[in-house]
């Protein structure tokens, strides 16, 4: 949490995990790089390596596993679960995706 500014309630453990982070609050990222890119989402959930990577403003996003939700910036409400689920989604509202994708 590098730049964090405003954001309050935040846990992060890992490499660079929500090093960008400047007003979101209520976020939990597990593993290197998860929610690296996220300035002001909130609510969101992030466990693995790089999951939720691009999130920017992105809210209420759980991703568990290796870069699960990995292209969303700003789509809220999405669940992906599983090696790569959701990789490519970027703006998408209200997803689930409990599989693997290769």
């Amino acid at each position: 949490m590098f730049s964090n500014t405003s954001g309050f309630g935040n846990t992060a453990s890992g490499y660079n995990s929500m090093q960008a982070n400047v007003a979101g609050f209520f976020n939990t990222a597990n593993g290197f790089g998860s929610l690296s890119s996220n300035l002001q989402g909130s609510y969101n959930n992030a466990q693995g390596y790089n999951a939720l990577l691009s999130n920017t403003s992105g809210a209420e996003n759980n991703a568990t596993g290796d870069r699960a939700l990995y292209s969303n910036t700003t789509g809220n409400d999405n669940t992906a679960y599983g090696s790569k689920a959701l990789f490519q989604t970027q703006l998408e509202t209200t997803m689930l995706l409990l599989a693997t994708v290769h």
